[in-house]
């Protein structure tokens, strides 16, 4: 899907593999009308398997330094089961001012209201090739807090969310900054998540995209 990839391909099988690079198809959500948003108060959430890949644990050990008032809602199964006790470790020692809940795997269709729910959404991946959660939460109108390992980048200066470092301070850091907005400054990122989603998801490029991929091989009789 994406440049990284191929490379990876071709160290693998040879420099002159033939490779189409197509990209993902982002899932098609509404933007949903934000939750009201008050100072030193966030609610916040992941959707993702539960594994070490999707760095819960990261975001958790970031909430033990967080001041602010923070709901941290969890979906999605367990794919790792020491790695999700590691995270009850540290759910057990949590401050009073955070509250973390996990609801367990959701069905696709809840999706769009779960993202309805939450002032943000956090997913701070060791590595993304798209991240289709992202890309959803993001049509929704839900700044994000990601890495910078995902092709969805440069979004503080979008006003969409955060690119933060895979550290517990930088995550902190980005918690605490969308802890402190206020309704009016939250909304601003609600539209620049919206308008980032719209600007970064070219559906007539992919398409192309596919259509090259396909219409290339068989006319190669392939």
């Amino acid at each position: 899907t994406d440049e990284t990839e191929e490379e990876y391909i071709k160290n693998e099988f040879g420099v002159n593999t033939k490779i189409f690079i197509a990209g993902n198809f982002a899932k098609r959500i509404d933007a949903q009308a934000p939750v009201q948003k008050n100072t030193s108060a966030l609610i916040m959430g992941t959707i993702a398997l539960i594994s070490p890949m999707k760095n819960h644990l990261l975001v958790l050990g970031a909430l033990m330094e967080c001041k602010a008032f923070v709901t941290y809602n969890i979906y999605g199964p367990v794919k790792d089961e020491m790695y999700w006790q590691k995270c009850s470790e540290i759910i057990a020692k949590l401050p009073n001012n955070i509250t973390v809940q996990y609801h367990g795997e959701i069905p696709p269709q809840s999706i769009t209201e779960v993202l309805a729910a939450q002032h943000i959404f956090i997913m701070p991946s060791k590595s993304e090739n798209f991240g289709h959660a992202i890309a959803e939460a993001l049509a929704a109108a839900r700044p994000v807090i990601i890495s910078h390992h995902t092709p969805w980048n440069n979004l503080k200066t979008n006003k969409a969310g955060i690119n933060s470092d895979l550290t517990v301070q930088s995550i902190s850091n980005a918690i605490d900054f969308f802890a402190q907005l206020d309704n009016e400054e939250y909304r601003i990122y609600v539209s620049g998540a919206k308008e980032y989603s719209v600007n970064n998801n070219d559906i007539s490029k992919t398409r192309e995209e596919y259509q090259k991929m396909f219409f290339e091989e068989e006319a190669n009789g392939k």
